[in-house]
């Protein structure tokens, strides 16, 4: 059971973060500690713009590594995923697996349009498991279209190709 897993030896972190209050509607924060209630509250890491510091972004990567942790990622009809985004100035660096994991700082982008805190590509793979959470037919045909594209011009694509065996897509209402 998963819950049980998280409690008793597992860490949830947030691959990204808009950076806005953590108590505010549009933080991923919020969100996840209102889906999960307080079941999980200590096991959550989030984002915060302390997070791009060497010293604490090493201590973040570090805890992903030494424990079993999940990635939960929600994507955007563009194909984005994690603030992940084809428009963003440094998306090339963020895809690409080929960087050493970083925590990075948006230019303004997305709805809303604010800077936010992203876990690279490298990163977000260390995690044991990453639920791909699809949940609209919208964003179902997004997930169709990128499981056929073999180039970077969809987040979501690399995402898909690079994660596979770590990957779980999860279709909720749809």
């Amino acid at each position: 059971d998963e819950q049980k897993l998280l409690k008793s030896r597992g860490k949830l972190f947030l691959s990204d973060e808009r950076l806005v209050s953590l108590d505010n509607k549009n933080s991923n924060f919020f969100n996840i500690k209102k889906q999960f209630k307080k079941n999980i509250k200590y096991n959550i890491f989030p984002l915060n713009r302390n997070s791009i510091k060497q010293k604490n972004s090493n201590r973040i990567f570090k805890k992903i590594k030494n424990y079993y942790t999940i990635s939960i990622l929600g994507m955007g009809m563009d194909g984005h995923f994690a603030s992940i985004f084809l428009k963003d100035k440094e998306y090339k660096k963020m895809i690409n697996v080929k960087q050493k994991p970083k925590i990075w700082l948006t230019q303004k982008i997305g709805k809303p349009k604010v800077k936010r805190l992203t876990l690279n590509l490298s990163g977000i793979l260390l995690a044991n498991k990453i639920f791909l959470i699809v949940n609209n037919q919208p964003k179902k045909s997004v997930l169709l279209k990128s499981l056929k594209q073999k180039n970077d011009t969809i987040p979501l694509a690399i995402l898909l190709q690079k994660a596979k065996k770590k990957l779980i897509i999860f279709k909720k209402n749809i």
